[in-house]
């Protein structure tokens, strides 16, 4: 019966932080997606460097490590998204880590 109970935890767990992965990735992935970039750093107090921003086309996309620079110094994704994203993933592995031995071990 605790074979049970902590195979609940550990697939509770793997699924709320898959849900939050899920949602911090998504929300921050169509911000970078989403509006005019001008108005976007405009609106930052930083100026548009075209020219920055064609030599560098993976500053702009919404793959991890997100970004979205406006120039060489400014980027419009706040600091904290991207090591969230990180703990989260590593959070997401040690559940579904610990749910794979709750479940061998249940079996055995």
């Amino acid at each position: 019966m605790p074979q049970r109970k902590a195979t609940r935890i550990w697939l509770t767990a793997a699924l709320v932080t898959a849900v939050v992965l899920g949602a911090v990735y998504y929300t921050q992935s169509t911000f970078i997606a989403s509006g005019d970039l001008s108005d976007a750093c405009l609106a930052a107090g930083q100026e548009l460097d075209l020219n920055y921003r064609l030599r560098h086309p993976r500053d702009g996309s919404a793959v991890f490590p997100l970004h979205n620079r406006c120039n060489a110094i400014s980027d419009l994704v706040p600091d904290w998204v991207n090591p969230t994203l990180s703990l989260i993933a590593a959070m997401l592995s040690l559940a579904l880590v610990g749910l794979l031995f709750s479940r061998i071990r249940r079996h055995a």
